[in-house]
């Protein structure tokens, strides 16, 4: 997903070329982009919309690098993500919601990967799973439930690799 997420609108930026305010349809999602390309680089606010013109993602982007808040949403209007971006990574505090507005997982990055404290959810609300991640991998004890909320099982993982 953090690929997609960084993708979409990097792949989007790359289908125009002018050097002036842009907006465009794109494929058949017709999914409306707007925002400032100088020199060919994008380096202003960017907005890419649904159909009916709602937005989809919004984010800033200087000298051609994703930096600042990011948003991206579900097509019935509710938040999808939500996050920093430092020179193109992830940073800080990320959250995502399932599309009925209900959280479904938050962690950090930094530098790009995963750390420190991760949980997701079940799209009813309940917590679905919780543990560590060490330099994007996971490390020490996950805990996982099912979807009435009991406790299904812990798993260790040491840096990326699984013990029991």
């Amino acid at each position: 997903m953090k690929t997609l997420l960084t993708l979409l609108p990097m792949a989007l930026l790359w289908m125009s070329c002018e050097k002036r305010p842009t907006s465009a349809m794109i494929n058949e999602t017709t999914i409306e982009y707007e925002g400032f390309l100088t020199n060919r680089i994008a380096d202003s606010t960017w907005r890419w919309n649904f159909e009916d013109g709602s937005p989809r993602v919004t984010g800033e982007y200087v000298n051609g690098s994703q930096e600042g808040p990011w948003i991206y949403y579900w097509e019935n209007g509710n938040m999808k993500a939500e996050g920093n971006f430092s020179d193109n990574h992830q940073e800080g505090l990320w959250t995502w919601w399932h599309e009925n507005g209900k959280k479904y997982k938050q962690g950090t990055y930094e530098n790009g990967r995963k750390t420190g404290e991760w949980t997701v959810w079940w799209n009813n609300g309940t917590k679905g799973e919780s543990g560590q991640y060490k330099e994007g991998k996971w490390h020490g004890i996950w805990t996982y439930w099912n979807p009435n909320g009991k406790f299904d099982r812990e798993e260790t993982w040491n840096n990326g690799n699984f013990v029991r």
